[in-house]
């Protein structure tokens, strides 16, 4: 919402909003680009009328300017639903799509195109330091226009998932395992959506699908088109990623006749990358000129986002929070400091409780953890039965891994600071951003 506000602003918009909650850095953001926004919610807040109101996903009747709104009959949308109507109408839109991964795999796509003097368009949720911003329109009424496809449901009056207001001409899916537990209560629910995403395109489209991953490869099958094409290590794969080596700061890998250079830890950047280089392939890029520009990138922060790194800890950033990306975030800090001692500071997030996904699948995806520090997990909506990060530490020790609960994410710095080795490795993965929890990691350091 954020960064579509401050691009209708550089386009001359005027812009205003409400929110209670605008974490960093997305306040100084706003501020730079002039928007100005209210902390609490009111009716007066649309004083004057605007000319149209975008209300966000988790928004509905009760918020009292949402009811202001509908009761006023003001114009207004959804954020997918603006996008759709305002942005997407003759562009060529490139959609990435899938569970995890997708932030990174649309920087690596929007900044191929923009190296190859593609001029795209792109809406990225995350900071990607190669793009500048989140959102950015070209003005190109045909030009190609990269997408994070985010398959959470779109908001108020419109239960469909954001991607089927996208218009896609080409999709690209990372890959697909259950999440958003709380909107979709069955696996079937939630793949169906992207199901819906494919059925969506042209017969001259294009899908590019992760040949490694079930759930991403079996779309092959939903659709016949020609511009169907799969990557992965695997050998069910059309196109396969080889030699793949870690360095000490670069990978390396053999992918399309050309060898590929990339900033990043772990194999599940050389799929990302793979995805992202075979879709600008069917937008007419070269492999080539794909390898000089990814030679340039730089991942999104927050995402293997190295913030100390001292002999005495080390500290490193990770969004991740899904069993999946989880696994593949510890295989690439594994990748990055093979000997060292590697410590999480993990508050679950968004598991649907003890009877989601999350609660069987997260002690395997973690066994690559030497010290697990566990909150009580953090839920958008009520769960029946909830999720036990208790559990979660037992399951754990049974596994041979050393875990703790610990109740509140700001103890977790003291129970570091009692456990932590000379030269361990701290994967920190929270619900949002603290900057006084790292501040308080950073004085560990010190002493």
């Amino acid at each position: 919402m954020g960064a579509v506000a401050m691009e209708l602003a550089r386009l001359g918009v005027r812009v205003t909003g409400s929110d209670r909650h605008v974490f960093p850095p997305m306040g100084g953001l706003l501020a730079q680009a002039g928007i100005a926004y209210h902390t609490e919610f009111s009716a007066g807040n649309l004083t004057p009328t605007p000319d149209h109101v975008v209300i966000g996903s988790y928004f509905s009747p009760s918020n009292r300017e949402v009811a202001s709104v509908l009761e006023r009959r003001l114009p207004w949308s959804t954020l997918a639903g603006f996008v759709e109507r305002h942005f997407l109408q003759t562009t060529q839109n490139l959609v990435v799509a899938g569970t995890n991964g997708k932030t990174t795999t649309t920087a690596m796509l929007a900044w191929i195109l923009k190296a190859a003097r593609k001029n795209p368009s792109y809406l990225v949720a995350g900071e990607a330091p190669n793009l500048g911003k989140m959102f950015h329109s070209s003005q190109r009424r045909s030009g190609p226009f990269v997408l994070e496809g985010d398959e959470y449901l779109s908001g108020l009056g419109d239960l469909n998932p954001k991607f089927l207001h996208y218009r896609p001409s080409r999709v690209l899916v990372t890959n697909l395992h259950w999440d958003h537990v709380e909107v979709f209560p069955a696996e079937r629910a939630y793949r169906a959506g992207f199901e819906a995403l494919v059925d969506l395109l042209p017969p001259s489209g294009g899908l590019v699908l992760n040949a490694d991953d079930p759930g991403a490869f079996a779309l092959a099958t939903r659709r016949q088109l020609a511009g169907t094409e799969t990557i992965g290590f695997g050998r069910q794969a059309q196109h396969r990623i080889t030699g793949w080596r870690q360095g000490r700061e670069l990978q390396t890998f053999h992918f399309l006749g050309e060898t590929f250079q990339l900033a990043a830890f772990g194999k599940i950047y050389a799929i990302n990358a793979a995805l992202a280089i075979t879709l600008a392939r069917q937008e007419g890029v070269p492999p080539k000129t794909a390898a000089d520009a990814l030679r340039q990138w730089q991942p999104v922060r927050g995402r293997q986002e190295l913030l100390i790194d001292s002999p005495q800890l080390t500290v490193v950033k990770e969004e991740a929070y899904h069993p999946h990306a989880l696994a593949g975030a510890v295989e690439a800090v594994r990748a990055r400091f093979p000997k060292r001692r590697l410590v999480l500071l993990f508050q679950p997030r968004y598991t649907g409780g003890a009877a989601g996904p999350h609660q069987a699948a997260l002690p395997e995806s973690l066994a690559g953890v030497d010290l697990a520090l566990v909150t009580d997990p953090l839920e958008i909506a009520p769960v029946a039965r909830p999720f036990s990060s208790r559990a979660l530490c037992s399951a754990l020790r049974r596994s041979g891994i050393k875990a703790h609960h610990v109740a509140r994410v700001p103890d977790l710095v003291r129970k570091l600071q009692k456990l932590r080795q000379h030269g361990d490795v701290a994967m920190v993965s929270l619900a949002y951003r603290n900057e006084a929890f790292f501040d308080q990691i950073q004085e560990i350091t010190k002493n």
